[in-house]
């Protein structure tokens, strides 16, 4: 169709308003579908389905064969398919029969499932009341009962099914697939996180809780309201980093000592410079816990927030601010140039 004009009649009189719009307006994706028909000059128009006939006829064309066509072919009605379909031996599958007909609530659901259930739930027996949401998937087959194609397990035959589905020691995810391609019993998920929480090998060598997703900070109006404070060393030296959230304005201290009594001291000279802050957001660390610290905060007034403890990533900012200064003061140190030129400190 490239380099012709080409009309096209449709019976689906949305299409014809779709085709109109301006691709902004549509969703995705149909922006996706008109983006590959631009390249063709097409126009589209409305033909109600009655005058349609040329497209309306191939359409109704059957693709299966005539019954002429499959007079040959031999017609057979499949008996015991779900029985051949179980991923065992027969010796397994005699197990599992002899149990189900030494099981309670085997032998009842059976006989519901062979005469018909009851018309109300109410009516049921005690012992089907957890049966009672699957009763149109339960069958009996040779002597067995499943939900679907899978295999309903005896009450005593469980714990000896939920070993061999945590073979491996797998996850509660993993061991899920596996019993949905094969086995079934009422309340078998709780029983599979019980079996993956209760196994010592699974739990030694888990995976770490997930951390929460972090909640970003509020965005300071100013500058100077929001500080971010941290120590960091280089070259055998300890300094305390100052760093404005609004502005990014970094301030450095070398420091003598990271007691509480020194950092509030510096801080005091840095404040009587700058301000007072509203917010101060910290580590965990030894000075910034003490109460001489929080003594110091309530004195000046302003808040101060702390990080998770062991997630220094709830306090991002001041933490790549470190990385920013240490690197800038590791280049000038190779280059030999003077460090509070390069920072202005």
């Amino acid at each position: 169709m490239n380099g012709y004009t080409a009309t096209v009649q449709t019976d689906h009189k949305p299409l014809v308003s779709v085709w109109k719009k301006s691709i902004v307006c549509n969703s995705p994706r149909l922006q996706r579908l008109l983006l590959r028909l631009s390249q063709y000059d097409v126009s589209i128009e409305y033909l109600k389905g009655k005058d349609n006939v040329v497209a309306d006829a191939p359409s109704r064309a059957s693709p299966q064969p005539t019954p002429k066509e499959r007079e040959d072919e031999e017609e057979f009605i499949p008996v015991h398919m779900l029985t051949e379909e179980i991923p065992a031996d027969s010796t397994r599958i005699g197990v599992f029969r002899r149990a189900t007909g030494e099981d309670t609530t085997s032998g009842l659901l059976m006989q519901v499932v062979i005469n018909g259930w009851p018309e109300l739930k109410k009516d049921c027996h005690p012992l089907l009341v957890d049966y009672w949401t699957y009763r149109e998937e339960i069958s009996a087959e040779n002597g067995l009962l499943f939900k679907g194609h899978r295999l309903k397990v005896p009450e005593k035959l469980r714990s000896r099914v939920l070993q061999t589905i945590h073979e491996g020691h797998f996850g509660f995810e993993k061991m899920q697939l596996r019993a949905r391609e094969a086995v079934f019993w009422p309340g078998i998920t709780s029983d599979l996180l019980q079996t993956t929480q209760s196994c010592e090998v699974c739990q030694t060598f888990s995976r770490s809780q997930q951390h929460e997703t972090l909640l970003p900070h509020e965005i300071p109006q100013g500058p100077w309201e929001t500080l971010g404070v941290d120590f960091f060393e280089f070259q055998s030296t300890t300094y305390l980093l100052i760093a404005d959230y609004y502005s990014r304005f970094p301030l450095v201290r070398k420091v003598r000592s990271t007691t509480a009594s020194a950092t509030t001291e510096i801080l005091k000279q840095v404040f009587s410079e700058y301000g007072v802050p509203q917010t101060v957001m910290t580590d965990n660390g030894p000075p910034f816990s003490s109460k001489e610290y929080a003594a110091f905060a309530n004195q000046y007034r302003f808040d101060h927030n702390t990080s998770s403890p062991r997630y220094p990533q709830s306090n991002g900012f001041i933490e790549r601010m470190v990385q920013t200064v240490k690197q800038c003061m590791r280049k000038c140190a190779t280059a030999g140039h003077d460090p509070n030129l390069a920072m202005l400190i």
